[in-house]
């Protein structure tokens, strides 16, 4: 039912959205290859039989009713495709394609799901640095008219040799070239997944003469018996079948790019304050293309309402501010929004994850505070929020349905969960000046401040989550404020939460990276204020570090690495013991850092 160990490499490896998150320079070459395989591989679910795996990806599907002329004429057509160790890879593409067409044609009645041959249009991914592709891609009409393959619904892709297969079993250990394959597979999944918003994904691998089918949710990664795709080509049908005609084949129906016309106008009105207001620096979308090149990035958001509530409809401003690198865990994303009625310059942010089932929502959270506490200054307003649903199970992992149904080991079960925040920030990195920075940083702490006096604690402090206000008034004079509480500590959770690691690995306190079992205090939120302070200033101001042992100072951007990065938080012991750092020009920075240093150095 799963695969041996021997079979598929089985590293351990941070999750990609921390470890790639903060590096402090571009990684090397296939990086991200080989990050989002070893990661798969920890997230591997297994194998499935056929029947059983297309239960799990597409529950309910209606059998597609194709008959034996049809099989037939498919397994004629699927049978063109030349394999072996004598032809080149791109020979097998057009038939393939065509083939798979053909089906598309059968299952979706219209042929709106087609295949492309996505390996001759290499394109570029934004923010990612990455020009890559799949073999061949699925679009439907929805998704075709966008600028990339990892928008379509699914992909395939083709090797020659059934030995490519990554899971092909034998009694020998995964050859190179089969990790090199899942390195691939699980690489193209994660870049589609960054994309545009999912429920699921799936895709398809064809290794000569036979295939299989994956499945990527939150939790992990499943797999199908291979099956010989010339000689049974239903599978392939169902495959086809579910993507045309299951939930959208993954995509998240309520965050679309399905604006209309008037919506378009009404963004393209408001990023007229956005680029006033500096909300999104680095993004320039010229004005004779701002209504194509905006409104194809853009979605349309809903926030699904209770029976007694209206659904709100919200329109994002380009894509997501920041979306996860990872196939697996809370698969974070955050966009600048507006109302789809009402004014163009009331922004909004909304955040869009999976949460762990068994934890409290970041909503609840939100809620929980501001019951119990009030407004806290320096923590973000929440404004709205709720578990997403739809009927089925789309906005829910199958870690809880694969225990069930397959025996498989248990998995972190996830719930799409959808909030809404009033507050509007700008990122810690884009202070205009230290002053504005530490400004930001002092209001934070306040609210840190407040938060522990009823035994409330953030747990994830870091880079991302300290937002520098828009608008201080609005936030009752903040400077800056917390965001992502949802891994908090509230008094009603069991105790036990306290030894649960949380966090990003760079900005965690020493004492909590050293796994000793201590419950997460107070003082180890403020001592990853100071480590963000520190990582903000040495990557963004021309400063020096020197190491008292060593006496020569270095610029502060090549200490990034070693103070940041290194286990159990040795580099950041040696700059607490040894250390010392020199803003340039900026004694009263200088002396601040001296000070907050020794401050937590007298935890130690």
């Amino acid at each position: 039912m799963s695969i041996p160990p021997s079979a598929l490499h089985r590293p351990h490896l941070k999750p990609l959205s921390s470890r790639w998150q903060f590096q402090s320079g571009q990684p090397e070459g296939g990086a991200h290859r080989r990050w989002a395989g070893k990661e798969a591989a920890n997230h591997f679910y297994g194998l499935a039989p056929m029947n059983e795996f297309f239960d799990m990806a597409f529950p309910g599907l209606q059998p597609h009713g194709v008959d034996e002329s049809k099989l037939d004429y498919f397994k004629t057509t699927l049978g063109l495709v030349p394999v072996g160790p004598r032809v080149l890879e791109k020979e097998m593409y057009k038939p393939l394609e065509l083939a798979l067409g053909e089906i598309a044609k059968v299952v979706r009645g219209q042929g709106t799901l087609q295949p492309i041959i996505a390996a001759e249009h290499m394109t570029n991914i934004p923010d990612e640095g990455l020009k890559l592709s799949p073999d061949i891609a699925f679009h439907t009409e929805e998704t075709g008219r966008l600028s990339s393959w990892a928008y379509g619904v699914s992909f395939v892709e083709v090797k020659r040799d059934e030995n490519d297969d990554p899971l092909h079993l034998t009694d020998r250990k995964a050859s190179l070239r089969n990790v090199d394959v899942w390195n691939q597979i699980t690489e193209y999944a994660a870049v589609a997944q960054k994309m545009i918003s999912r429920c699921f994904y799936v895709a398809a691998g064809v290794f000569g003469e036979k295939a299989r089918f994956f499945l990527w949710d939150r939790s992990g990664v499943l797999a199908s018996e291979s099956f010989r795709y010339k000689e049974d080509p239903e599978p392939f049908v169902t495959f086809l079948n579910g993507l045309a005609n299951y939930r959208s084949g993954g995509l998240d129906a309520t965050a679309l790019h399905q604006l209309t016309p008037i919506e378009v106008s009404r963004i393209c009105e408001a990023w007229g304050k956005v680029e006033e207001l500096g909300l999104l620096k680095g993004r320039h979308y010229p004005t004779t293309s701002l209504w194509t090149d905006l409104s194809r990035e853009s979605s349309v958001v809903l926030l699904p309402g209770s029976p007694s509530q209206v659904e709100e409809r919200y329109l994002t401003i380009g894509r997501p501010l920041f979306a996860t690198e990872s196939n697996f865990g809370r698969g974070t994303r955050v966009w600048l929004a507006i109302r789809a009625e009402g004014s163009t310059d009331e922004f909004v942010i909304i955040k869009d994850g999976w949460r762990d089932a068994e934890r409290w929502s970041e909503t609840g959270i939100y809620k929980y505070i501001r019951e119990k506490l009030g407004k806290i200054r320096g923590l973000a307003r929440h404004k709205d929020g709720c578990d997403v649903e739809e009927p089925g199970y789309p906005h829910r992992s199958l870690a809880h349905r694969l225990a069930a149904s397959l025996g498989i080991r248990p998995s972190q079960h996830r719930v799409h969960h959808r909030c809404i925040l009033s507050s509007v920030g700008k990122p810690l990195s884009s202070f205009s000046s230290t002053y504005e920075l530490l400004e930001a940083v002092r209001d934070v702490v306040k609210g840190l401040r407040d938060l522990a006096k009823q035994d409330v604690l953030h747990r994830d402090i870091s880079a991302n989550n300290i937002m520098i206000s828009i608008d201080p008034a609005k936030e009752n004079g903040a400077k800056g404020f917390l965001i992502d509480p949802e891994l908090a500590f509230i008094p009603e959770m069991s105790k036990k939460e306290l030894k649960y690691l949380t966090g990003t690995i760079q900005f965690l306190s020493i004492e909590r990276l050293q796994e000793n079992q201590s419950d997460h205090k107070s003082w180890h939120d403020l001592e990853s204020v100071f480590w963000t302070v520190l990582w903000a200033v040495l990557r963004h101001t021309n400063s020096w570090v020197t190491i008292t042992e060593y006496g020569t100072p270095r610029p502060g951007k090549d200490c990034v690495t070693e103070i940041f990065d290194t286990p159990k938080g040795g580099g950041k012991m040696i700059f607490l013991t040894l250390g010392k750092v020199e803003v340039e020009g900026n004694v009263p920075l200088t002396n601040c850092l001296a000070k907050l240093r020794f401050l937590v150095y007298t935890k130690y």
